[in-house]
């Protein structure tokens, strides 16, 4: 009569012990995942702190070589050194910048350094063997290529590193200042690095003088320098220019270029190679007469190489062509190997010289023009010894005969 009762009082504590026994992981699993949470929160906090704030460039990276020009002054023959030359804020066009942020960074002036999905992204890959630069934001990358403090290393503990790096030069630094040590840091290929060395290897431009199609072209580049091709039609020459028309659309969709304005681009055509980077031909000839003259007045090239000069010569590049063109039509290369080929212009009123050719550097590399040998047209010194002469002149050094005129003159000989 009372076994009924008693089984209605045990069967709700029987109910209750296996829903206790299932809610007890439960709490600790959850009890895990927040401190698994607080304990990463701690790490990156201590990790934040303990990351130094870079100061220092890494070596090279701001090295800006000797350029040498032209008479023009804006025609570079070579560079003595890094192919580079820093340009200040004003003089880098909003085209360029909105460019380049199109291509690399859309959130730059939105962001703090670091893009979230951008770096689980690029966290992912490094940890199942992927791509270790993929995500990075502008910020980042200056962090990686311009300061010191960041190893080459690809581990995830340098990429996170590098994350906290950004985020402090985010913090520390205006955007506007990270953006221009970027463009006048970044690689764009052909051996340039930052963006006037750049608009004057592609267009043969000072870079405030780019077009938006120009700009768009540099800021495809930056993705993959060494592969893009700016002429054809292979593979690397078709996918630059899809990067070109993205950076193009990317710069519809923030609002920097209409719609219209955008389709009415045609791809820009570049240069094809770009001379003020290579030394070849009479270049390495007048290379060597401008480290002897530079020499000549106390200038020694370890301050030149890389000492960011302008270094301006009286030759005209026109006149270099023809003189180039005169020996070749003349059948100089194909001369005997002894006998020396030499041409030099010379503006009479000035004295500066405007064109010279010193002999193909494939036969021989003395410089028949300013070489301390015998030179080309020694033969005509006799005609010029007569003509002097006859005007009373003498051949000894420092007196001279009776000139017919009243007029005195001495004629010194000069080594």
């Amino acid at each position: 009569m009372h076994s009924l009762p008693r089984a209605r009082r045990l069967r709700p504590a029987l109910t209750r012990l296996p829903r206790a026994l299932r809610t007890r992981p439960r709490r600790a699993a959850i009890v895990l995942v927040i401190t698994s949470v607080l304990l990463a929160a701690a790490a990156v906090v201590v990790g934040y702190v303990r990351t130094p704030l870079p100061t220092r460039p890494q070596d090279g990276v701001t090295d800006e070589g000797s350029a040498v020009y032209y008479a023009d002054g804006r025609t570079p023959l070579f560079r003595l050194g890094a192919n580079r030359e820093n340009v200040r804020h004003g003089q880098i066009p909003d085209r360029l910048r909105w460019a380049v942020l199109s291509a690399e960074d859309r959130g730059f002036y939105g962001g703090h350094g670091v893009s979230p999905s951008g770096t689980f992204r690029a966290l992912w890959n490094n940890a199942s063997g992927g791509d270790t630069q993929g995500g990075s934001t502008i910020t980042q990358q200056l962090a990686r290529n311009y300061f010191k403090g960041l190893s080459r290393d690809r581990t995830m503990g340098r990429k996170v590193k590098e994350i906290f790096v950004a985020m402090k030069l985010d913090r520390s630094r205006a955007k506007d200042e990270i953006l221009d040590l970027y463009l006048n840091t970044i690689y764009f290929g052909r051996q340039t690095s930052g963006v006037q060395a750049a608009a004057r290897a592609y267009f043969d431009k000072d870079v405030w003088q780019l077009d938006v199609a120009e700009c768009a072209l540099l800021g495809a580049m930056i993705q993959r320098p060494a592969y893009f091709r700016t002429r054809g039609d292979g593979p690397a020459a078709r996918a630059l220019r899809a990067r070109w028309r993205y950076v193009l659309d990317g710069m519809v969709s923030m609002g920097r270029l209409g719609r219209a304005e955008a389709d009415r681009q045609r791809f820009p055509r570049t240069q094809d190679e770009w001379t003020g980077v290579g030394l070849s031909g009479q270049d390495l000839l007048v290379r060597h007469r401008v480290e002897e003259e530079l020499a000549s007045v106390g200038i020694p090239m370890d301050s030149v190489v890389n000492g960011g000069l302008k270094i301006y010569t009286g030759l005209d590049q026109r006149w270099m062509r023809h003189a180039e063109q005169a020996m070749r039509e003349a059948q100089e290369p194909r001369w005997p190997g002894t006998v020396h080929a030499g041409l030099v212009a010379v503006d009479s009123r000035t004295g500066e010289v405007k064109a010279l050719y010193g002999g193909d550097p494939k036969r021989s590399q003395i410089d028949s023009v300013f070489a301390p040998v015998a030179q080309a047209g020694s033969t005509f010194k006799p005609y010029v010894l007569a003509a002097a002469l006859r005007k009373g002149l003498s051949v000894r050094r420092g007196s001279a005969a009776a000139p017919r005129r009243s007029s005195r003159r001495t004629v010194t000989s000069r080594r």
